[in-house]
């Protein structure tokens, strides 16, 4: 399971930049994983729009909000995993 990244604390501008590129990457593993789960695939689709609009004077919330995109997709996933009866 991928952690998911946490806003800057105190920042450097740079902060942003590096968690939006640990936002896209963990949006495109989550892709891999999400096959046919429209719900999931808009959430990480979601995440990767968020993630791109985020630039180095965004504020933390701008990054908590593509992280709760990543954090739904990753809910709707471990939903459609059921063990078998």
């Amino acid at each position: 399971m991928f952690t998911t990244p946490t806003a800057p604390v105190a920042g450097s501008r740079v902060d942003n930049l590096v968690l939006a590129t640990a936002i896209v990457r963990h949006a495109e593993a989550l892709l891999a994983a999400a096959g046919n789960s429209p719900r999931a695939l808009a959430h990480i689709e979601a995440a990767f729009d968020a993630a791109l609009e985020i630039t180095p004077l965004s504020c933390a919330a701008e990054v908590r909000a593509a992280n709760e995109h990543l954090l739904a997709a990753e809910a709707e996933l471990a939903r459609g995993i059921r063990p078998a009866v």
